[in-house]
Parts: structure tokens; sequence; C-alpha cells
């Protein structure tokens, strides 16, 4: 059994816990980790949504916190939960859309911005290895999708249809269709736009017009879908940045 200890904030990302039972239920991240990691049902997940500082007694939350910045204080946090409880690895998850502004279709500064919150997680990850002789043995994987999660999605155009096989509408919108289902951008991690203008292609909104489509909405159920039907090689090759790193991460989780 592989026992993964996750931290992110959305529920369409990370997951979220039932009201009641308080059971997992489980986002496209979730997804994603169990078919790169490919012996699926060996896979427990524990999810952080919180990270409270007054959760951490004072004098080590000082000592660590003056050298690391960022998203580096949580990530060396959520690190020192999974050594005490035993974990096999441990996942801190954060969109790189913050921060773009009119260089968010450029490569080379999406690169950067992507280096820079990995760069703070990995540090983070670190420094609380360094309190625990057995903390090496803790895997850390930094999932940081370039932009947001709803890049990723559209990296297989080929998922939609796989996972709404019957929503898509028919007869004089048959042609719309295809045509939407071709909307999907040849680099999500580039594809940018106004978040407040729905015909733009501002990631959520490019998104959610190819979902209407099918008849769908932007929910955790649909993202899990259309992430369950994604080809893992195909988001490798359309989101070179993220995904590609984020899939290499994983796969030396089993190693």
């Amino acid at each position: 059994m592989i026992k993964i200890l996750i931290y992110g904030e959305g529920s369409t990302d990370c997951g979220v816990h039932e009201f009641v039972t308080k059971e997992l239920l489980e986002g496209p991240i979730e997804v994603y980790i169990r078919k790169i990691l490919g012996d699926q049902e060996k896979v427990v997940f524990t999810l952080i949504t919180d990270l409270r500082k007054d959760k951490l007694d004072r004098p080590k939350l000082q000592r660590i916190g003056k050298s690391l910045k960022g998203h580096g204080l949580k990530a060396s946090i959520l690190m020192r939960w999974a050594i005490a409880n035993k974990c096999d690895s441990v996942a801190y998850y954060s969109d790189a859309d913050r921060v773009q502004g009119s260089d968010a279709r450029k490569k080379t500064e999406c690169q950067k911005r992507y280096n820079e919150i990995r760069c703070e997680i990995v540090s983070g990850f670190a420094s609380a290895r360094v309190e625990n002789s057995t903390a090496d043995e803790v895997h850390g994987v930094a999932i940081i999708p370039m932009k947001m999660i709803e890049s990723w999605l559209m990296g297989d155009p080929n998922a939609f249809s796989h996972a709404f096989p019957n929503g898509g509408k028919k007869g004089k919108h048959k042609k719309k269709h295809q045509e939407q289902q071709e909307s999907c951008p040849n680099q999500p991690e580039l594809d940018w736009g106004a978040h407040d203008d729905p015909s733009s292609n501002y990631p959520k909104n490019r998104l959610t017009r190819i979902l209407d489509v099918y008849g769908k909405t932007c929910n955790r159920e649909t993202f899990c879908e259309i992430a369950e039907h994604s080809n893992m090689d195909t988001l490798r090759q359309t989101c070179p940045i993220s995904f590609a790193d984020f899939y290499e991460q994983v796969r030396k989780i089993s190693n």
C-alpha cells in the first residue's frame, strides 16, 4: 500500500471530504496519480486543506520559517506531517496562474514562473527533512499545473468524446460539437485570456465552452471523468512544462 498525504484547497483540484461521513471524494489530481502509478487499488490518499500556523508548536515554526519563501513554509509543514504519520509520499498542490500578466503566453516566462514555485515547494520539503533522519524515505511531489487544472484537462482532446460518448449535442449541433472538441488548445499551458470574458481563452472559460457542447458543467465529478479518460503520454507532450515534470515526480514514488 502507498500512503500519500496531499495538500490542496480546491475541491475541483484535489477533492473534498464528504460533509457527513468525512470520506474523501477524490479530485482529478488523485485520478492522475493513480493512472501514473498504475496499481490504483494500493494507493491511499489523505487530503489536507488547512495548514494553519496555529497547529504547530511555535519554536519549530520560528526556526524553519525564516529561510523559506512563498509556498515553502506550507510545504515544510506538510512534509513534517507526512513524516509523523509515516506516509510514503507527500504531494503539494498549487496553481501557477497568478502574477502572469501580459507574459502569460510566453513559454520562457511560464517556465520561469513554474521553476520559482517548484523551488519554493522543494525547499520546504528539504527543510523538514533536516529535522528527521528517516525523512528521506518520504518522497515529495510538487504539483503545479501551468496555468491551472483546467489547462491539464484540455491537454487530451480525445478524452472528452471517450468520457462523454453520449453527451454531445446532435443533429444541427453536430458540426458545432466537432468544432468545439477541436478547440482544445495545442499548448494548454500557454493559453490565456481575460477571466471576466466568457468568450476568452482563459482556461476556465474555454473549458466551460467545450463542456457545454457535451451538456456538462465544470465540477469535480466532470473533471475526474476527463482525467480518467486522458492519455498520460499525450498530456506529457501537450503540457511539457508542468505535467511532464509532475509525471516524472510521481513515477519515483513507486521506485
